[in-house]
């Protein structure tokens, strides 16, 4: 079995929020491509550089921290066309 690897995804405080609750994580705005080379058991750091996106806040810190639980890829309710791959996430304190 090959090393777990870590992956840094760049998404405002609010959006990585919706991820914790509903227990995914997305990448480049819903690409597939992104989430079919992660593994199961693989590390994610979600940074945020704002509280919301577009205009908001400067934040520049990591927010959430995870693990990558889903076997694949799987279409996502919340981008038409786009993907999600399910995760165990929790959100650092402030």
């Amino acid at each position: 079995m090959a090393a777990a690897r870590t992956w840094v995804l760049v998404a405002s405080l609010e959006h990585a929020r919706r991820g914790v609750s509903d227990g995914f994580i997305m990448a480049n705005h819903g690409k597939r491509a992104p989430l079919a080379r992660m593994a199961t058991g693989d590390r994610i750091f979600v940074y945020s550089p704002k509280t919301t996106y577009p205009q908001r806040d400067p934040l520049r810190a990591i927010t959430i921290v995870g693990t990558v639980t889903g076997a694949g890829p799987e279409p996502s309710p919340v981008i038409e066309g786009g993907f999600r791959r399910a995760a165990t996430l929790r959100e650092l304190a402030e």
